[in-house]
């Protein structure tokens, strides 16, 4: 893909959507400082372009830690475009995982609203989740992309064989990290999203700042994989 955004920007060096291509292209292989002056000049190419707010917000700003900066892009893209399903729910994932879930919940309203869009149902678990109410969260993980919540869940209502089973059974490291938070099992945890690092999984940004992994913050291996993924 790097030689058709090449080319695309030799054809014409002004346009702002391969900019945001190019963007997203640094930053997979964790070249920040190039990443963001790409996006940057996607946005001064054209301000009004939702999809480099959006990118430059949840893939570059987030993930590198600036995650303030990264929301309020993407807040930016909800502003020029209140009835974006795909944004509504890029800025939910990145409320749900600054841990804000009085506020992804009232965006969740809007997007029922909007659609009923079974993306959403993961995220609403992790907000009711963030409130404590695990009876209510526990009914939003339906299907194989959130059995990792679901053994989470299971553990913190104290349902250790449930979990233990969802752990065995486990195929994906994300889904064993979060079991085995919920079990309290650091050693697992960090197994886990070494394996993710290692097979340069672009979600283990955001799951190290995860609030339901709050378990491994403070511990020295969390710099050592941060420095794994290019933090």
């Amino acid at each position: 893909m790097t030689e058709y955004v090449d080319k695309a920007l030799q054809l014409d060096p002004l346009l702002p959507e391969a900019w945001v291509f190019r963007g997203q292209i640094l930053a997979r292989s964790y070249q920040w400082t190039e990443s963001e002056k790409a996006y940057h000049r996607a946005i001064e190419l054209n301000p009004n372009l939702a999809d480099a707010h959006a990118d430059y917000g949840a893939n570059l700003l987030f993930r590198i830690g600036r995650q303030q900066e990264g929301i309020g892009e993407v807040r930016k893209v909800v502003e020029l475009d209140p009835l974006s399903v795909r944004t509504l729910l890029a800025l939910t994932y990145l409320l749900v995982n600054d841990g804000r879930g009085d506020e992804a919940l009232e965006k969740l309203n809007r997007l029922h609203d909007v659609t009923q869009n079974p993306s959403a149902n993961q995220y609403h678990g992790r907000a009711l989740l963030q409130k404590k109410r695990l009876g209510e969260a526990i009914a939003y993980f339906k299907g194989k992309a959130s059995e990792g919540f679901l053994g989470l869940t299971y553990a913190l209502m104290g349902k250790q064989a449930e979990a233990e089973a969802l752990r065995k059974s486990a195929k994906f490291p994300n889904h064993l990290a979060l079991i085995c938070a919920g079990l309290g099992d650091k050693d697992c945890v960090f197994e886990a999203l070494n394996q993710m690092a290692d097979i340069r999984d672009p979600r283990i940004h955001y799951y190290i700042v995860y609030p339901e992994l709050a378990l491994i913050r403070g511990d020295s291996r969390l710099d050592t994989l941060k420095k794994k993924i290019g933090l």
